[in-house]
């Protein structure tokens, strides 16, 4: 059994949690207490402490890319938990730009926590275990979608080598936890079967990018959820109203709605 909390999406949830443009999520897995991403803020830190959850006593931490809104609370994190280390891809410190509003602006992990905190995050392309269900899913293989309007300091396409994933197994049963899934639907869940050839992918949790997508990428997720028979899909942060408008329309496939403060049992 394992328990999930949303500390942090973009839909709101109930008073007094705090939402904003960001996702975190915290794993419970027996003994072992881990948190995915931080928000863009130290919003997700306030609303564990109203949802009873101590952040000093979290095991392990997991960043999913190097954007500000999944890395912004890793400085309240780390002035308050000095045990965890925080898994993530060696490339995760790039300098990350978005032009989406005519101007390029800087949109990557803030310098101080780079430089002061280095030695809190352990760098690695592998499949890491973390606790009896959980694992990092390391580098994801294989062609990345282009996404517009985001880019490196050199003005080059960023690729997102870095984005990564969770994996929950539970009795075969795989469920994968997305920050953003730059890397494509596709390309995670097969990610996924080629580390769990002969395990059923069940649901994909988090952010799934399409608030803006083209329909080529609404088409090709859609048929990424067919293939690998995904039965669930609980979609919160960039997955956005289009994203939702779309996943509603699939057959076979179960869509819920994600928002700060929900919590869930996977079993």
């Amino acid at each position: 059994m394992v328990r999930v909390v949303i500390l942090i999406d973009n839909n709101k949830g109930g008073y007094p949690l705090i939402s904003e443009h960001g996702f975190s999520v915290f794993i419970e897995d027996e003994d072992k207490r881990i948190i995915f991403d931080f928000g863009q803020s130290d919003a997700f830190f306030y609303n564990a402490i109203k949802m009873g959850i101590n952040i000093s006593n979290i095991d392990i931490g997991v960043l999913s890319h190097g954007h500000y809104d999944h890395s912004g609370g890793l400085k309240i994190f780390f002035e308050n938990n000095f045990i965890a280390k925080v898994y993530t891809h060696p490339l995760a410190f790039k300098d990350r730009y978005s032009t989406s509003t005519g101007k390029k602006r800087y949109i990557g992990i803030d310098e101080e926590i780079k430089i002061k905190y280095k030695d809190r995050f352990i760098f690695t392309k592998n499949l890491e275990k973390l606790s009896k269900h959980v694992y990092f899913l390391g580098e994801i293989k294989g062609p990345k979608p282009k996404w517009k309007n985001l880019i490196l300091k050199d003005d080059s396409p960023d690729l997102f080598e870095d984005d990564s994933a969770i994996v929950i197994d539970l009795d075969n049963r795989l469920h994968v936890i997305t920050g953003c899934c730059h890397s494509g639907v596709f390309q995670t869940l097969a990610q996924v079967k080629e580390y769990f050839p002969d395990k059923e992918i069940i649901s994909i949790i988090g952010g799934l990018h399409l608030n803006k997508a083209d329909d080529d990428t609404l088409l090709l997720t859609q048929e990424a959820l067919s293939y690998f028979n995904v039965k669930y899909v609980f979609g919160g942060h960039c997955t956005g109203e289009r994203g939702f408008d779309f996943l509603s329309n699939i057959d076979n496939i179960k869509i819920v709605f994600l928002y700060t403060g929900y919590y869930f049992i996977l079993d």
